[in-house]
């Protein structure tokens, strides 16, 4: 569902803002894909279905419905199957989310706003793909790949309150690959810390794998902290 309400500066996914939407056109739509993706691909079993977006719980329970009946016609889709729907707290009433229930929908993936990510991240890690406390080195991959989908980054001091041995400049200044991201103007790394330009919000998920490699790299040879009372 490639529709939102407003566009958010720190999600480079494909979105719409309309003034109007045909619901009944953009059903049939989905409603066909479906069925070619899944004539095409030969898959006989459904076990996991994902609504993303966009923010698919702006659409109405009967398109989510009538996606889940095409499936369920095309392929065999357990009673138990994962069915996720990406929703939006503010466009997710109790009365809506009933209606989801009743549509199949028996998992949902809370959208987080940047003033709330950080307290997100310190407990869980990012809260649609992690539901465990992670280690300190899974947590500092986590604000890294979320902090940076934010228009203002990660600034030094909050970097600071997870990793306080290895500073943004340690990590990123001295690396070749990041020097060229930094050139390209993709990323930008100063006093306020580092963020994205809106060009490279683009295509952060491109250069994540060099970021997170680089921090990897870096946190296998730092000095560990000394053990209290050691």
């Amino acid at each position: 569902w490639p529709y939102c309400e407003k566009r958010c500066s720190y999600c480079n996914f494909n979105k719409y803002i309309p003034r109007g939407v045909d619901e009944a056109a953009m059903r049939r739509c989905l409603v066909t894909e479906a069925q070619t993706l899944l004539q095409l691909s030969g898959v006989r079993r459904v076990e996991s279905v994902f609504f993303g977006g966009g923010t698919p719980s702006l659409a109405s329970p009967h398109t989510v419905a009538a996606v889940l009946e095409a499936v369920a016609q095309a392929t065999h889709l357990p009673a138990d199957s994962e069915v996720t729907l990406e929703a939006n707290p503010t466009s997710a009433p109790s009365s809506r989310l009933a209606a989801f229930r009743a549509a199949g929908v028996n998992r949902l993936s809370i959208g987080l706003q940047p003033d709330s990510w950080m307290k997100e991240v310190t407990l869980f890690g990012h809260g649609t793909r992690r539901r465990v406390p992670l280690g300190e080195l899974a947590l500092l991959e986590e604000v890294l790949a979320m902090g940076l989908r934010t228009d203002v980054g990660i600034t030094h001091q909050h970097w600071q309150q997870f990793e306080p041995q290895l500073t943004l400049w340690d990590l990123f200044v001295a690396d070749e690959e990041v020097q060229e991201l930094l050139e390209q103007g993709l990323l930008l790394l100063d006093h306020r810390g580092l963020r994205c330009s809106w060009e490279g919000l683009a295509v952060l998920d491109s250069m994540l794998p060099t970021l997170l490699s680089r921090l990897q790299e870096a946190w296998q040879q730092r000095t560990p902290s000394p053990v209290p009372g050691g």
